[in-house]
């Protein structure tokens, strides 16, 4: 009923006093006949096309039937729980409150959400270092870490005390002592390994002794104080490097994978010769480490292939953009030659009578025919531009000055070089929070991201602030002064409100909530005015006025104007006389509580009970003028 009468203030209004109406629906909507627009989805349009009701209502809410309604209070999609969220943690950043969530993926615990396979039983994990076995959580700070799923299941606990072991490595022993190694046994209390030792009247013998510590027949003691697996070498490790992370002191490595030097080890492509590399800028050419603090990367083994050094003062230089001529100097080009002393490349001069000639001169410098000299001072390939950098950005690291780019894959804007897919017509973006619509840079600072260009383009901006909105989930409706309200909203003196749980008295009255309006349902308020004139406006008129019959009274200045006698009028009435709100009752009709006044929602006055209302109503007269007048209409 609530719903009934929200819409039949907007509706009857205007088909009475103004005629049909052209109705222009977002995207996804659909008129319902002049009263509004109605998302098919969760609404439906009924009486002859004069009233949009839920398809299902939870507390004033729409929802569809692909959707559910939890305890009256919340919306979830088919298949999805509720969690009722009290706490976070350092795997959970879902909202506080009641939140849908897909329990083939999710798990609710705690009174928190995690990824399933970070819960353990009815629980989350609370520490990222623990173990789940058998549905409990077991070893908490531990070795052991939840995101490497596989690892903890070979976690254990041992004994009243629940100490932590590895399965893998360990065995728990009469319940109550864990040893190291899979064939540990005890001897008397104490652990041994059969594969090296053995127990005689209760105590441990070795098989093999390394300065009083067993090792098996496949290990070896290193120097009478290390033991290490046959296969493996020994390394007495003194220092650390930025390739290099292992212990101090002596230590076991195999040396097919591993190197052993300078007292150090070191993955065995970062080494060179009898040496690991000692600064990650190198490169390492016949066994020897050149190229120190050079461009070339260690980590990257391919590339410093091209490296070479010439001349007794090992000058650094790339064998692929380079030639070291005369073992003493280096000339930049693969054509370059020596003209005494100088260096020339042959596409771009020759060499006569011992001095360098050009064949095509920039300013002094020489080229080839396969360039151009850009305003007699800078040299580029014929097909590239050039732009005069003067700022640099995050997207932008090219050098400041004349610089040569491929205008295809490149963009000269404001001052700076960008790739091209992150400009904006004539602009580089300055901030990555960008948008580009209709060559223009919009929404800085937005959720827009640059390097997604496919997401921005649902972006827009609306009114003279130019506030960002995304058009699959909000609507421009007001473009003058800005306002940006969701799909299926409307305006109310300004201010959005939802037609479907809402309905607007007009003016600048508040926005009342067909349900309590202090609930959490209604939380959209705008400034009540002590007017109690309502206003319906039709933007697309195209009948002239038409007189209502449904109302006894015609003219009207103020809502009360419409009342009929106190027999055939609701009133409003309260509970208690400190109550802000009352009801629309009329005590005249049996039950008093039945509903069969207009206005089923809160009242705060009489007039606002009544089954007609004053409304200004804009039309089209017989000259075609636009005209307002006051007249009383059905609510």
């Amino acid at each position: 009923m609530a719903q009934h009468n929200i819409n039949t203030i907007s509706l009857l209004s205007l088909l009475y006093a103004v005629g049909v109406l052209s109705l222009t629906c977002p995207i996804g909507q659909q008129p319902c006949g002049t009263s509004g627009c109605y998302d098919p989805t969760i609404q439906g349009c009924a009486n002859s096309s004069t009233v949009i009701q839920c398809i299902n209502s939870c507390n004033g809410t729409c929802y569809s039937n692909s959707q559910y309604c939890y305890n009256n209070t919340f919306i979830c999609n088919l298949g999805e729980s509720v969690c009722n969220v009290q706490s976070t943690s350092f795997l959970s950043s879902y909202p506080l409150g009641l939140t849908c969530y897909n329990s083939s993926k999710l798990a609710c615990a705690n009174t928190t959400i995690c990824p399933i396979q970070y819960s353990c039983g009815n629980q989350c994990f609370t520490n990222y270092q623990s173990s789940c076995v058998n549905n409990q959580t077991i070893c908490v700070n531990s070795r052991y870490n939840v995101y490497a799923p596989d690892s903890p299941q070979t976690a254990r606990v041992c004994g009243p005390q629940r100490q932590c072991y590895d399965n893998t490595t360990g065995v728990c022993l009469n319940e109550t002592t864990v040893c190291f190694g899979l064939d540990a046994r005890l001897c008397g209390s104490k652990c041994y390994n059969t594969s090296s030792a053995v127990c005689i009247d209760g105590n441990v013998q070795c098989i093999n002794s390394c300065n009083g510590t067993c090792y098996s027949n496949s290990q070896y003691c290193y120097n009478n104080t290390f033991i290490c697996n046959l296969g493996e070498s020994v390394c007495n490790v003194q220092s650390t490097s930025f390739l290099s992370s292992y212990p101090l002191g002596l230590t076991c490595y195999n040396s097919s994978k591993l190197a052993c030097a300078n007292t150090t080890i070191c993955p065995i492509q970062y080494s060179c010769g009898n040496q690991c590399f000692t600064n990650y800028q190198s490169s390492c050419v016949n066994n020897q480490t050149i190229c120190v603090n050079s461009r070339y990367n260690v980590y990257a083994p391919d590339s410093p292939q091209t490296a070479r050094v010439c001349g007794p003062q090992r000058q650094c230089y790339d064998n692929t953009t380079g030639v070291c001529l005369n073992e003493t100097t280096v000339c930049f080009g693969l054509d370059a030659r020596l003209c005494g002393s100088k260096c020339y490349n042959t596409s771009s001069a020759v060499c006569i009578d011992g001095n360098v000639q050009c064949i095509n001169s920039c300013n002094g410098t020489c080229y080839s025919n396969s360039q151009y000299c850009y305003n007699n001072t800078f040299i580029c390939n014929l097909g590239e531009s050039v732009c005069n950098v003067q700022s640099t950005s995050f997207l932008s690291s090219y050098p400041l000055g004349l610089t040569c780019y491929n205008s295809s894959k490149l963009a000269c804007a404001n001052t700076t070089m960008c790739p091209i897919q992150y400009s904006c017509g004539n602009q580089c973006f300055t901030n990555y929070q960008s948008s580009c619509v209709n060559n223009q840079t919009i929404c800085v600072n937005s959720r827009y991201n640059v390097y997604a260009p496919d997401s921005p383009q649902t972006a827009r901006v609306c009114g003279p602030q130019r506030q960002c909105y995304d058009i699959t989930t909000h609507l421009c409706i007001d473009d003058i002064n800005g306002t940006v309200c969701a799909i299926g909203s409307q305006l109310c003196s300004g201010v959005c409100y939802n037609p479907q749980s809402q309905y607007c008295t007009g003016g600048n009255n508040t926005i009342y909530c067909q349900s309590n309006p202090s609930s959490s349902m209604c939380s959209v308020t705008s400034t009540e005015s002590t007017s109690s004139t309502s206003t319906i406006t039709a933007t697309t008129v195209t009948t002239t006025v038409a007189s209502s019959t449904c109302c006894t009274i015609q003219n009207c200045t103020k809502n009360s104007d419409c009342c009929q006698p106190a027999l055939f009028e609701c009133k409003c009435y309260r509970h208690n006389a400190n109550d802000i709100y009352g009801s629309c009752a009329n005590p005249n009709i049996t039950p008093i509580c039945g509903t069969n006044c207009p206005v089923i929602s809160k009242c705060k006055q009489d007039s606002d009970c009544c089954k007609c209302q004053c409304a200004d109503v804009t039309f089209t007269d017989l000259d075609g003028q636009f005209s307002t007048k006051k007249q009383c209409v059905r609510r």
